[in-house]
């Protein structure tokens, strides 16, 4: 026995004597300095190794509190769905023990930089290596045409993030974790029901909840860090949908008529913030548009997540007048993914800022992508400007793509007038394309661009999207109509989608956009069907189950001491899509 020990003892420090010590360091090619990054590295069996100080990442959605048992220790690395294998983050120098051998190093600084790869060969001595990260070819003379360039004002942001921040000394590391990404703005958010306001809690809100990694000042230049800023998916119910208010100075948690959106999107507007819906505006959240948009609270809307760009409820509410920013948000840890996949750039004038993000916000200065980098301008007006039609029978429309060709196969770019593509051009293989178009100035509404075209090196998407459980519930509540459309469009694509939309460009005139009839038929009928529900209190068929995850704690009472009020929410609704459906 005790030969048998000193043997494991001789072998066990013989093997840990073989490790190397290997430091990393990740420089950005522009700045020259050490930058976050996330990291994936392979031995030759195809394990993942995680560097010894890896930032922590968090996996919590909808605990209340988070149980100690998932809370302690942080995990340190991430699955990531898309690569199919394990990665991790770190602060500009990863810290690494490792057996001699070859190893494949790639690494990931989001959508504006190239995947930087490389084979690591470890010996039998310690190692120090640089890797450098860049950004994809410049914009070029697209920068003309309003959109991205990395000096034009434009930042990107996650809307959507449940990561718990309950004190301050989570700002750190959840700041480095999101530079890794290379977002500038995480918009945290603070998830609740009608029983509690406490899921992926956070510290503060306004200013006191805001935190800055990664800027600094050296005489008059200034490099802009990522801002953590405070928000909240509050309310959230199987009728009205997910609601997304985005950079209040005060949380806002009205319970007692918790189902009156109105009364919350009031409130967050009054301190400082904006309001929409999440989740595309399918489902219930397109019950919860019908009743609440026309109050005009309801400013953006989140139309691409979970690598689905769902465009129908936005393009009929654009051609009915409303005025909605397009946003974007990844939901994570909720589902399976990465921070900042899918993402909402805005053009923010100056230093970024919780306020700035949502006057950027409130002007519709946005695109989402999870991948191209899009601009647009229509007679010299940028995304989210507003032109009065001119007497001359045309405008000058500009525009641009830019992408990685190396991840991100954009085939198609098209130009899109109140809900009808007007041009299109094949996007082609060298990662950017421009148009300069005359198109006809004999209608008013809205002009948009988008972009489409599949991602390259990922794994294939789930063949169904939504887990059992939740299916279940779309099946009750909502006769699984959005589900089943989401889960047949990702099963009919070839692989993951790359997807890039602008907010519109408006032009104001004194006729409606597109067909007002038309558009508006589906809100009403939305309305109708609502009305008559809660007219006939028909509460115990509109109950969800309490043990379903995401249960919204909506019960028959609360919806009986709501009833006369959401009746009156919904006529206010039908006067203003008639009013619509009808213009002058």
């Amino acid at each position: 026995m005790r030969i048998t020990f000193t043997l494991f003892l001789l072998l066990h420090t013989a093997q840990a004597a073989a490790t190397q010590a290997v430091t990393i360091r990740f420089v950005d090619a522009g700045a020259r300095a050490l930058v976050p990054v996330r990291v994936e590295l392979l031995d030759g069996s195809g394990g993942a190794v995680v560097a010894e100080n890896a930032v922590p990442v968090s996996r919590e959605c909808a605990f209340a509190p988070l149980p100690h048992w998932l809370a302690q220790p942080p995990p340190l690395s991430i699955d990531n769905p898309y690569t199919g294998t394990r990665q991790h983050y770190v602060d500009g120098l990863g810290r690494y023990q490792l057996n001699p051998g070859v190893y494949k190093l790639r690494v990931f600084k989001g959508p504006e930089y190239r995947v930087s790869q490389q084979k690591l060969v470890v010996a039998d001595a310690p190692l120090e290596v640089q890797v450098i990260v860049s950004r994809h070819a410049p914009a070029g003379s697209g920068s003309a045409a309003g959109g991205w360039s990395a000096d034009s004002g434009w930042v990107s942001m996650d809307a959507h993030l449940h990561l718990s921040r309950p004190a301050r000394q989570h700002n750190h590391h959840l700041g480095v974790w999101m530079a890794a990404e290379g977002l500038q703005i995480a918009s945290l958010l603070q998830m609740g029901a009608l029983t509690h306001f406490a899921a992926a809690p956070q510290y503060a809100f306004g200013g006191q909840g805001a935190y800055v990694y990664g800027s600094h000042r050296n005489g008059s230049h200034f490099k802009q860090g990522t801002l953590l800023v405070s928000g909240q998916e509050h309310p959230r119910t199987h009728l009205f949908g997910h609601a997304l208010s985005l950079g209040a100075a005060v949380p806002v948690d009205e319970r007692e008529t918790y189902l009156r959106y109105n009364t919350t999107f009031a409130k967050v507007r009054a301190a400082g913030g904006i309001n929409g819906f999440a989740h595309w505006g399918a489902g219930a959240a397109a019950d919860g548009l019908a009743v609440y948009a026309p109050g005009g609270h309801v400013e953006l809307l989140e139309v691409l997540s979970f690598g689905f760009l769902y465009l129908e409820s936005w393009y009929q509410l654009l051609n009915l007048g409303f005025e909605l920013a397009a946003v974007a948000g990844t939901d994570y840890p909720c589902l399976p993914g990465v921070p900042g996949r899918e993402r909402t750039y805005l053009q923010v004038n100056g230093e970024v800022s919780r306020q700035a993000m949502v006057h950027a916000l409130r002007s519709g200065r946005t695109f989402v992508s999870n991948g191209p980098l899009l601009g647009l301008s229509v007679a010299g007006q940028g995304i989210g400007g507003k032109l009065d039609l001119p007497a001359t029978s045309t405008l000058s429309a500009a525009g641009y793509v830019r992408f990685d060709p190396a991840r991100d196969a954009v085939q198609r770019l098209e130009l899109v007038r109140n809900a009808e593509v007007i041009r299109a051009w094949p996007a082609g293989n060298t990662g950017y394309f421009e148009f300069r178009e005359e198109i006809p100035a004999d209608a008013p509404g809205w002009v948009a661009l988008r972009a489409s075209g599949r991602k390259l090196g990922e794994t294939k998407p789930p063949a169904q999207m939504f887990p059992a459980w939740m299916q279940v519930a779309f099946n009750k509540w909502m006769s699984g109509g959005s589900s089943r459309e989401l889960d047949e469009f990702i099963r009919s694509r070839p692989g993951r989608m790359s997807y890039a939309h602008t907010s519109p460009i408006y032009l104001r005139g004194a006729a409606g956009a597109g067909d007002p009839g038309a558009d508006a038929g589906p809100w009403l009928a939305r309305l109708q069907r609502l009305e008559q529900r809660f007219r006939n209190r028909d509460f115990a068929d509109m109950l969800i189950w309490d043990w379903l995850p995401y249960s919204d704690g909506v019960s028959a009472e609360h919806m009986r001491a709501n009833a006369t009020a959401v009746l009156e929410d919904i006529r206010r609704a039908q006067l203003d899509f008639s009013r619509r459906a009808n213009p002058p």
